[in-house]
């Protein structure tokens, strides 16, 4: 008598961009055909790749053979707020580590269930766009202009993937009080070009990562000191405001004149923002994070080096959105092509009628709108 399988219900997580976490053994090399036909092996795409230890005993952090993450369906875990932050704080780990994610967000959590041999199943498509990808690709429903995706696939190892998490994790938790949800998202909004919500997201940091040194250098020294109500006037956040303590780290030469230079432009555009509506600029939200990863560096070198994690920022940098109009307006790398039906004006159109309405007809300007 065949045995019945168990289920055990999960909670998934997607992110961006797009990867497979893969075992040693592993083969995925679809062919067009294969893609196009959708005769890939979709069963593998809900096979579990390994687990995670991440605090939760006896539960563990499943990561999928699409790069799904996984967590158990306990009561903790249904609440979406809660559950993203757990996903970001892997993610988080993990781009320390070297391996860089967008964050998980809300809409791109959903329910599933995981087979006692390994394999989860996403009980419904999720609103968000990676966690309705990851539903296509997996049951096959994915779109034309989708599957492509499947071709040439950036594929991590389990054990690349997991050195990169320990490593990260061993590195980001010498930074003391900080939220890696809050950073991560951060980070998720400058590469998506969402420069206000980056900014208050990345200033935030900002502030946490002042206050630690604040402690760790200031409010540390007066330990041993044998003066009352000191400690306490310089705990109080109301008197030491975020522009204060700048002021005295620099003064105490814990940061340089740059790095201080550019926390007051960071700060002065946050508050023009958050009391003004004035939305930041390319320019502003670009220094906020690399003086926030420069602040960082210090921390970790016992304030030596600012430059300790450029290669992280580096990786950041590289998976920034290009513009609406790149420079660059040659298409490379090229490898496959997709029919795109003619429109009206196109070479491919012909002579064929179309509908024209007289009041939507465009007249040529006097002179150029800059």
């Amino acid at each position: 008598m065949k045995k019945e399988t168990v289920f055990i219900p999960i909670i998934i997580g997607n992110c961006a961009p797009f990867r497979l976490i893969v075992r040693e053994n592993d083969k995925w090399h679809p062919t067009l055909e294969e893609l196009n036909y959708r005769a890939y092996d979709y069963v593998k795409l809900h096979r579990m790749s390994t687990y995670l230890d991440v605090g939760i005993s006896p539960f563990s952090l499943g990561i999928g053979f699409d790069g799904s993450l996984i967590l158990p369906a306990i009561e903790k875990y249904r609440n979406f707020e809660i559950a993203a932050d757990t996903f970001n704080e892997v993610l988080t780990y993990l781009m320390f580590g070297g391996i860089y994610s967008e964050s998980i967000t809300p809409s791109d959590i959903t329910p599933g269930r995981l087979s006692t041999d390994s394999y989860f199943t996403q009980l419904s498509s999720g609103k968000g766009r990676n966690s309705s990808f990851h539903s296509a690709i997996r049951t096959k429903h994915v779109g034309t202009m989708d599957v492509i995706s499947l071709l040439d696939v950036q594929k991590i190892t389990v054990k690349d993937f997991t050195t990169a998490y320990s490593e990260g994790k061993n590195v980001f938790k010498k930074l003391g009080n900080i939220s890696p949800s809050i950073l991560l998202n951060g980070i998720s909004h400058f590469v998506k070009h969402e420069y206000s919500d980056g900014l208050i997201s990345l200033w935030t940091c900002v502030e946490q990562v002042i206050a630690e040194i604040w402690t760790r250098r200031i409010l540390d020294d007066c330990t041993n000191q044998k003066i009352n109500g000191r400690k306490q006037f310089l705990e109080d956040n109301r008197t030491w405001t975020i522009a204060a303590k700048i002021e005295v780290l620099y003064q105490r030469k814990i940061i340089t004149s740059r790095i201080y230079s550019e926390l007051n432009i960071s700060r002065k555009a946050r508050n023009l923002l958050i009391h003004s509506g004035a939305s930041p600029q390319k320019r502003t939200i670009l220094n906020t994070l690399t003086v926030l990863f420069q602040i960082y560096s210090l921390l970790l070198s016992n304030y030596k080096k600012s430059t300790l994690l450029k290669s992280t920022l580096d990786k950041i940098l590289k998976n920034y959105n290009s513009d609406i109009y790149p420079k660059n307006k040659v298409l490379e790398n090229v490898s496959h092509y997709l029919h795109i039906p003619p429109i009206p004006g196109d070479s491919g159109w012909g002579d064929k009628s179309y509908e024209v309405i007289d009041e939507l007809k465009l007249a040529p300007l006097d002179k150029i709108i800059p």
